[in-house]
């Protein structure tokens, strides 16, 4: 059972748990082990991904804005939002927030731009 010792290693390794005061010492311990471990860097790993999906997804929004990337950008907090759709009223609050952000940055840009 070497190979079930070094697969455990291995995750173990991978895990960056370390190897502590409690440690598996039966081969079936060990095994459901190393499957807690890499179910955790996977679970680890999927979560990354979504969180480095939703930062790209938004970043594209600083880009030019217009009513269709508005309409995108609420398609994607709805996304984000389990599908639940956002009400009317709530999409004007976030309407005139974003408008009011874009004037004063705009206002922040040229006022830059002339010193």
């Amino acid at each position: 059972m070497r190979s079930l010792s070094a697969f455990y290693f291995l995750f173990t390794t991978l895990s960056t748990v370390g190897f502590g005061d409690f440690y598996p010492k039966s081969d079936l311990e060990r095994l459901v082990g190393a499957f807690v471990l890499l179910s955790g860097v996977a679970l680890f790993s999927f979560m990354m991904g979504e969180i480095l999906f939703m930062i790209n997804t938004i970043k594209n929004f600083d880009k030019e804005e217009n009513d269709a990337d508005l309409d995108k950008f609420f398609n994607l907090l709805t996304y984000f939002n389990d599908g639940k759709i956002f009400s009317l009223d709530q999409k004007s609050k976030i309407y005139k927030y974003l408008m009011i952000k874009w004037e004063n940055d705009i206002n922040k840009f040229l006022s830059c731009k002339e010193d």
